[in-house]
């Protein structure tokens, strides 16, 4: 057995042949923009730009047939040092090799590990995206068992098999809590539902009252919505979500918030789903330097609602803040309201399509943020005195933030909350007569 010393530690040397790929068998390799979308192209960037994860991106090549060399030069990667070149490839290396022996050994279960290991998923919204595990510690321990002489045939299947159960086949998260509803009816809610597996997969909702939503077939490696009535009265609920044999619980906050003095507290904003925030389904708010806060209130006259908004960034050299604003999405998703669009420099449009604005307001700039007040449309509180909102903010390098629920990639509108304004009123009564 050959060994190598470095820095005084002594580590085994295992010979590999050299891979050609861990592919099935070759296909002619196109161009990447005939296989991946451009917005794929650009958020594999990273990897692509990273020696020790371009293996990642080397594997996707390898299951879907394009040319490496020719997205690197669409990436316009720069040339790197020599070493950090072979890093590289190294990587690349030992995960064909090992991909190779597993193919060796059982083509399907090789076939399934690298689709595992270079998962893409659909969104509803049509967008492809990564859907593979960032990290995770026991891919090494599969990845070495491909690699180890020492192990046998049987353990290394066991390997592989084992990892491949170690994956997730789902992943669920709260969609919409009450904007799916038509305006003044009773609240519906969304779950959106991604299916990792193989195969096509049936998904549905079930309440505590074991009544439950119409069925969804979901496409294997896309996502789509399931839609249900959440028990009458609720503020909150927990339902269970079934997607073929799987199940899981789905939480959601249908009910109406109540608006008090001196104002409702409007936050977190929580960034959009990355990738890993995504898997492990724990949203996440901006960095302390994005953060964004709103307070609802009434006037002092009690006839028009109004949002403070409280958003920070970095200004340029000269004090502002291009290209920033927040998005006040109004009433049902189904449009019927169009949305309040503010801008740092106090330009307020009406519509997500920003031709002309409808108005100026004033907007305080300091060093670290920008504030404004917005009044609210009276049309967007119905006959009950219930406000459907949802908010967005977007900054000048196109980062996202929203208001109740995070945003996946080429997601426009968020999910709304309810809100009782009429609460205000019944605040006031009520403190009269204690008085």
């Amino acid at each position: 057995d050959a060994s190598v010393t470095i820095d005084g530690l002594l580590a085994p040397i295992r010979w590999l042949d050299q891979p050609d790929d861990g592919a099935p068998p070759a296909i002619e390799r196109r161009s990447p923009i005939e296989v991946l979308p451009p917005d794929l192209i650009e958020r594999l960037r990273p990897l692509v730009l990273d020696p020790t994860r371009r293996w990642r991106v080397e594997l996707l090549a390898d299951r879907l047939g394009f040319d490496m060399a020719l997205l690197r030069e669409l990436l316009i990667v720069p040339l790197e040092e020599e070493r950090l070149d072979i890093l590289s490839r190294q990587l690349t290396d030992q995960w064909r090799a090992g991909m190779r022996r597993l193919r060796a050994l059982d083509a399907q279960l090789a076939d399934q590990c690298l689709r595992a290991l270079t998962l893409l998923v659909r969104t509803q919204e049509g967008v492809l995206l990564p859907a593979w595990r960032p990290s995770d510690p026991l891919r090494r321990q599969f990845l070495a068992a491909m690699l180890d002489p020492a192990r046998s045939d049987y353990e290394r299947i066991g390997w592989a098999q084992s990892w491949l159960e170690s994956q997730p086949v789902m992943v669920s998260w709260t969609h919409d809590d009450a904007g799916a509803a038509a305006f003044g009816s009773e609240a519906v809610v969304q779950l959106s539902v991604a299916n990792l597996m193989e195969r096509d997969e049936v998904a549905w909702l079930r309440r505590a009252d074991d009544r439950r939503s119409p069925r969804v077939r979901i496409p294997a490696g896309a996502t789509a919505n399931v839609i249900a009535r959440p028990t009458p009265g609720r503020f909150s609920e927990r339902m269970e979500l079934r997607l073929g044999a799987l199940s899981e619980p789905a939480d959601f906050l249908p009910g109406a918030i109540p608006l008090r003095p001196p104002g409702l507290a409007i936050g977190p904003f929580l960034q959009s789903w990355r990738l890993d925030s995504w898997l492990g389904r724990q949203p996440e708010p901006p960095a302390n330097e994005l953060t964004c806060a709103a307070l609802l209130h009434w006037s002092p006259e009690g006839d028009t609602l109004r949002a403070f908004l409280e958003i920070k960034g970095r200004s340029d050299l000269t004090g502002a803040f291009p290209r920033d604003e927040v998005t006040l999405w109004l009433g049902p998703t189904s449009g019927l309201i169009r949305p309040l669009v503010v801008r740092s420099d106090g330009a307020l449009f009406r519509g997500a399509i920003r031709r002309s604005p409808v108005g100026v307001i004033d907007v305080s700039l300091e060093e670290d943020r920008w504030t404004a007040l917005v009044d609210i449309p009276a049309e967007a509180i119905n006959a009950d005195g219930e406000l459907l909102l949802g908010i967005t903010r977007s900054d000048a390098r196109g980062r996202r933030s929203s208001w109740p629920r995070p945003l996946m990639p080429g997601q426009v509108e968020p999910g709304r909350a309810r809100i009782d304004c009429a609460a205000w009123a019944r605040s006031g009564a009520l403190d009269s007569e204690v008085d």
